[in-house]
């Protein structure tokens, strides 16, 4: 009986055993391995050298290139040894100890700067390993980083390497059916008819990016879609969608979804009618990668819409507005905002003019001008405002910020005498609330947050609102 029992402790003891080896395996070690592979991860990352190549690829990553690289080690100062430079990479990440001499240590040592560095911190030499105010062990990439200096590139430069981007192929399609296609340095085309029902168009990009160069790609980068103007000026371009990729091997491709809408937010497609513009894919990293080919980043596809319905907005517009100024500032330097805009026409009930000197002075219904979009004019004087009205052009931009002269459309009537001619010499902004815009029905039309992004077409141009400010559409 007491055998049996005994048998029955000893194998309950073998079970504990067991079941703690098993916690230990499936619990701890993953997360010590994570623990290291993070660790092993922030190093790679990191730059203890501060010029710029990161660990990884870096041949001497505890010696800085001072801004003068090595023609063929990476990351290395000019005057290396390859011996020197393995010496280093392999060190750069040991542990920095209290000792200047590699003598009494029974582990891989280096000496430098009258500095040993060991490469673990085990049982015998933990007391001579230099510990950070983390607790944590010092490693020689810490002393480096205390005193480097960073390395200034340009920042169209980025990391270089030999890697290269490029999309090789890239697809547009309308659901499921192909409408262009584009390679690499070359241009598609595509056509779309809108049946005078649509106001925008829904469409989807393959691209199929490569990286072409004899080195992985160490950082991730971004595919970019714009829509710009039928000419491909990139300061047309208006952004429609962007995806952050994840680094990419030598020689390796990914092929990528992503879809946008042409025909919207003030692109160079929004309009009304029958409009051109031209789709950019941009593949780069250009603030952290430089590649041997700046050059092979893009691929355009030039679409048509056709039959495009203009998108109804909800529009604020005025009627008139007024300026009132004195006849004697400076025309050079002189900016006044615009005193007040109307619904209706300045001098009237609605909206009577500035200390109502120029009430029912032909600002009103039945003095409609021939062309143009109403100004209404109050030149300043102690005893009454002078007044007078003009039209002023279609298209013109009275700016939110700075100033800009009004073009005239018509000539001044000036009833009270010349001085009010003065007011259109200077230069004037509206109001906080936005931008204004002399429109095609002779109104002023409101760039403000409500109408962020709608397109009006004002004299044979096309502008955006953006910002709180009419911008003219390339």
């Amino acid at each position: 009986m007491n055998n049996k029992k005994a048998q029955i402790k000893y194998l309950g003891t073998i079970i504990l055993v067991i079941a703690t080896v098993m916690v230990i395996v499936i619990y701890f070690l993953p997360r010590i391995s994570e623990a290291g592979q993070k660790a092993s991860q922030l190093f790679n990352d990191g730059d203890c050298d501060a010029d710029n190549v990161i660990n990884s690829i870096d041949r001497c990553p505890c010696l800085t290139t001072a801004g003068l690289e090595h023609n063929t080690l990476r990351g290395c100062p000019l005057s290396i040894t390859e011996l020197e430079a393995n010496r280093d990479k392999q060190s750069c990440g040991w542990f920095m100890t209290s000792e200047n001499s590699c003598s009494g240590f029974d582990v891989n040592c280096y000496e430098k700067d009258n500095t040993a560095f060991v490469s673990t911190c085990g049982s015998k030499n933990e007391n001579k390993c230099v510990e950070k105010a983390n607790g944590k062990y010092k490693m020689r990439c810490d002393q480096v980083t205390e005193t480097a200096v960073q390395v200034t590139l340009k920042k169209e430069q980025g990391l270089a390497g030999k890697w290269d981007l490029v999309p090789k192929e890239v697809k547009l399609l309308e659901g499921s059916v192909e409408k262009g296609k584009a390679e690499t340095g070359s241009y598609g085309s595509a056509s779309f008819d809108l049946g005078s029902s649509k106001t925008s168009q829904e469409v989807k990009l393959t691209v199929d990016v490569h990286n072409v160069g004899e080195e992985n790609i160490p950082k991730s980068f971004t595919i970019t879609v714009q829509v710009c103007n039928e000419n491909r000026k990139e300061d047309s371009c208006v952004d429609k969608a962007t995806k952050s990729l994840e680094p990419l091997a030598s020689q390796r491709h990914r092929s990528e979804e992503i879809s946008f809408t042409i025909g919207s937010e003030g692109d160079s497609c929004d309009g009304e009618g029958d409009l051109q513009c031209s789709i950019r894919v941009h593949i780069d990293s250009k603030d952290t990668l430089q590649e041997l080919d700046e050059n092979n980043n893009d691929a355009w596809i030039f679409v048509t819409l056709k039959n495009k319905k203009g998108e109804q907005v909800d529009w604020i517009k005025y009627q008139s507005i007024e300026l009132n100024a004195q006849d004697d500032e400076n025309q050079e330097n002189y900016i006044g905002q615009v005193f007040q805009t109307c619904k209706e026409f300045v001098g009237e009930s609605s909206c009577p003019s500035k200390d109502n000197d120029c009430n029912g002075e032909g600002e009103h219904s039945k003095a409609l001008l021939t062309a143009g979009c109403l100004v209404a004019l109050s030149e300043e004087d102690l005893s009454e405002n002078d007044c007078g009205w003009a039209g002023a052009k279609i298209g013109s931009v009275i700016p939110n910020l700075g100033g800009k002269k009004i073009e005239r459309a018509t000539p001044i009537t000036m009833p009270d005498g010349k001085d009010v001619e003065a007011l259109f010499n200077y230069k004037w902004h509206s109001k906080a609330e936005g931008s204004l815009l002399c429109g095609l029905d002779k109104s002023w039309y409101l760039c403000d947050q409500a109408r962020e992004g709608k397109v009006l077409v004002a004299g044979g141009e096309r502008f955006r609102c953006k910002n709180l400010a009419w911008e003219a559409i390339q």
